[in-house]
């Protein structure tokens, strides 16, 4: 499923092993978020499950945490998270961990002074750690922007974005992915002409800055390659655009604005197209014409913000959840739990499905599930703790096989979930929940865990 050009690609080759010297990603890790080793979400691990035991899967380790919404990020065997520590009321900090990712304890941990004020969900940080060249790059929910020594968790540099930019912090926090990529490191942080900001990722020195966006939005940028010219792309609150990666140049952009700022779903590219979702605004596809600084709205189609009794012909409202794209169909959650392929040429509804909540009906607002392509199958992990094998199509939705991982214990209204991305790596997945990271093995039987 070509979702990104290889000529965008820089591959890593990783000379010699020092457990604690981590040199840059494998093929193997998951460094960043939308891991693996293309950096758009898919899982390319060979020897891994295609069914699972009748008896579940064991853990293979289970380390306690603090809280947050951080997914785990993997690299060179070693795992990095953030979470959030409160003595008491007047004594709270975030901490960023380093876990050996064969065992599970720490190798190293470094914590800083945070009080949370007017965020919402104050539960804890929400961004992954970003890896690479033997740094981790963190994004605190107040805005501290953290590079680290990767081996000791040594601080190399760190800035807060609302001192240095007079940056408003967001209602849910700061919870945009930094991009790490080669030598810059880029960071969506809303305001005026600096709503995406590339720093050096050696010194944290700004290298540029571009557009303008009310606020930042929840959007992760991702590097792509559209009509020959490889590009950030960037989602924020008022809408996207693509960007030349070496000196911030606008190459096109769309306006999609989004209420309360809630830009959340990555965008979604395949070839000259591209695809995005949200809560209030449904889903809606763009074309980006190599002569023309506009994007072309091909398609836009709001499937309405509450449960679908009778389901919709049209579109979905995606809040939080992955969207996939592989140029025919369009795959992904709405609101309230309904899996759906959409028609890419037209945005029509081809079905819908209820096999991620277990439910008769659409019931729970803002059910997050993680979609992640693995060869022709995909590995699907939901916010109740459930895995799936599960294959994709402009037919339907097939389960060819799902287990249970771990209870959810993130409360949200009457409900608990898990809203972290989990890491596929090293033929495991390793799993966020509010207060444990916990790593099972997906290693297929006679396939070894590194």
């Amino acid at each position: 499923m070509p979702f990104i050009c290889k000529a965008c690609l820089r591959i890593a080759v990783m000379i010699g092993i020092v457990p604690l010297v981590l040199m840059p990603a494998c093929g193997n890790d998951w460094p960043q978020w939308m891991g693996g080793p293309q950096n758009n979400g898919s899982w390319s691990e060979e020897g891994v499950l295609t069914n699972f035991p009748a008896s579940g899967l064991v853990a293979k380790w289970r380390t306690p945490i603090g809280p947050g919404y951080s997914g785990p990020s993997v690299a060179n065997g070693a795992v990095f998270v953030m979470d959030f520590q409160k003595f008491d009321p007047s004594n709270t900090s975030e901490r960023v961990l380093c876990l050996d990712a064969g065992n599970g304890k720490t190798r190293w941990q470094h914590t800083y002074p945070c009080k949370y004020v007017g965020v919402g969900y104050d539960s804890g940080p929400r961004v992954t750690p970003a890896v690479a060249a033997g740094k981790v790059y963190t994004l605190g929910t107040m805005g501290d922007l953290i590079c680290l020594d990767a081996a000791d968790g040594k601080v190399l540099w760190q800035k807060n974005l609302v001192s240095e930019y007079q940056s408003k912090v967001p209602t849910w926090g700061f919870s945009t992915q930094p991009l790490a990529e080669g030598s810059r490191l880029y960071a969506v942080i809303g305001g005026q002409n600096h709503a995406v900001v590339a720093f050096d990722a050696a010194t944290g020195k700004e290298l540029w800055r571009a557009l303008s966006s009310r606020e930042p939005g929840y959007s992760a940028p991702i590097i792509r390659t559209i009509n020959g010219k490889c590009q950030l792309v960037v989602r924020h609150a008022d809408g996207l655009a693509g960007l030349t990666p070496e000196t911030g140049e606008v190459l096109w952009s769309a306006a999609f604005p989004t209420k309360v700022g809630m830009a959340i779903c990555t965008p979604a590219v395949f070839e000259d197209r591209i695809c995005i979702s949200g809560q209030w605004e449904g889903t809606a596809m763009f074309r980006i014409l190599p002569t023309k600084k506009d994007a072309s709205l091909q398609w836009s189609h709001d499937a309405g913000i509450t449960p679908e009794k009778t389901f919709r012909t049209e579109g979905f409202n995606s809040a939080m959840s992955t969207v996939l794209f592989d140029g025919s169909q369009v795959y992904g959650v709405s609101l309230h739990g309904e899996l759906c392929g959409l028609d890419a040429a037209t945005g029509r509804r081809i079905w819908t499905s209820l096999a991620l909540t277990g439910e008769a009906v659409p019931k729970d607002k803002w059910f997050t599930a993680f979609l992640v392509p693995h060869d022709k199958e995909w590995f699907v992990f939901t916010e109740k703790g459930d895995l799936q094998i599960a294959r994709f199509s402009a037919a339907r939705y097939e389960v060819l096989a799902k287990t249970h991982l771990c209870d959810p214990d993130m409360p949200v209204g009457s409900r608990k979930v898990i809203w972290s991305h989990p890491a596929f790596a090293n033929r495991c997945i390793f799993v966020r929940r509010n207060s444990e990271l916990v790593a099972f093995s997906l290693a297929a039987s006679g396939s070894a865990t590194p």
